[in-house]
């Protein structure tokens, strides 16, 4: 999150780690809370309006997706970047992502088994590197215990692009899917 830009449009899954309820200046309640994932932590900020639709869903530990923006804040001359939520949606507990569509022009899957987060920015700034018309998704291993997971990316597959992610994960890593269900090419 911190490398996108003020502004920029974001949707991310997680658990919510943590909330802290906040009270404003005129008695309405908004929330500051986090959300995690298996790349790290994400800051968001619920603002009054958006707490007060969503308030049932956000709680401690519950699995969501969420919708948003980013804000970038100045404090003591230090950057930091947090996502104003704008929706959030609880998924179920068995983290069976359901994919509305299949892209027309096809999908690139990533295939992790172990990774650090130095190898997570890796895959993501050779995704950016490689801008196309195939969505990009991350598998992690073992596929039955995790869901298909969208990096919210389109990307051109290339050799050069499959040997790099391999170098990162392992032979095997790199799947081009063309115009098929995810469900039927695994």
């Amino acid at each position: 999150i911190a490398e996108l830009d003020e502004g920029q449009s974001v949707k991310l899954s997680g658990v919510i780690a943590s909330t802290r309820a906040i009270l404003t200046k005129t008695g309405k309640k908004m929330m500051s809370l986090t959300l995690e994932d298996f790349s790290g932590i994400a800051r968001c900020i619920v603002f009054a309006s958006s707490y007060e639709k969503y308030r049932d869903i956000l709680h401690k530990d519950k699995l969501v997706v969420i919708h948003g923006e980013i804000t970038i804040n100045e404090r003591g001359g230090e950057k930091s970047s947090e996502i104003r939520l704008f929706e959030v949606k609880e998924l179920d507990g068995s983290l069976d992502l359901v994919l509305d569509e299949t892209p027309m022009s096809g999908s690139i899957v990533i295939k992790v088994g172990r990774s650090t987060q130095t190898d997570l920015i890796r895959l993501l700034a050779l995704l950016r590197d490689h801008p196309g018309d195939h969505e990009a998704y991350i598998q992690i291993e073992p596929k039955s215990e995790h869901p298909l997971l969208p990096i919210q990316l389109m990307c051109r597959p290339s050799s050069i692009l499959e040997k790099e992610v391999s170098r990162l994960f392992g032979s095997n890593s790199f799947q081009i899917i063309e115009n098929q269900e995810f469900g039927n090419t695994f």
